[in-house]
């Protein structure tokens, strides 16, 4: 008869901070559509970036553009690039009350999580661009 005790065997599983979890992801999309239902738009993406060294989490929520803001993104992508496109996407769906001011600030440290942001704001660039592209 053993005296092991079978618990003991196993070590409990340690989370990977380094991306997110099932129940963050969960959190974030939630927050996400209550957003979009208190901004009365369509849906609000949820950026959410991991610090390297801390592992902390820095959210930003941009709301989908609105028709204007699609139309003046995609002639500045035509004319000036998609980032110049991209950065003022990014500013014009901001939800500034809902999102960590590291990802929009002025400060040096907020650069790489704008620039994230932005990144995010290039996809929604491009779907614009692919979407209204002739075949």
């Amino acid at each position: 008869m053993s005296t092991k005790n079978q618990n003991h065997d196993t070590a409990p599983e340690k989370k990977d901070l380094t991306v997110l979890s099932a129940e963050e992801i969960a959190e974030y999309s939630e927050k996400a559509e209550a957003l979009a239902r208190q901004e009365g738009v369509s849906k609000v993406h949820p950026v959410v970036q991991i610090d390297p060294e801390t592992l902390s989490r820095h959210v930003c929520y941009l709301k989908e553009p609105n028709y204007s803001t699609k139309i003046r993104v995609m002639d500045k992508a035509t004319t000036l690039g998609v980032y110049t496109a991209a950065d003022e996407m990014r500013e014009a769906c901001l939800i500034r009350t809902a999102s960590d001011p590291i990802t929009y600030g002025d400060n040096p440290e907020c650069d790489r999580y704008k620039m994230g942001v932005t990144d995010y704001a290039l996809t929604m660039v491009t779907r614009l661009q692919n979407q209204f592209k002739k075949k």
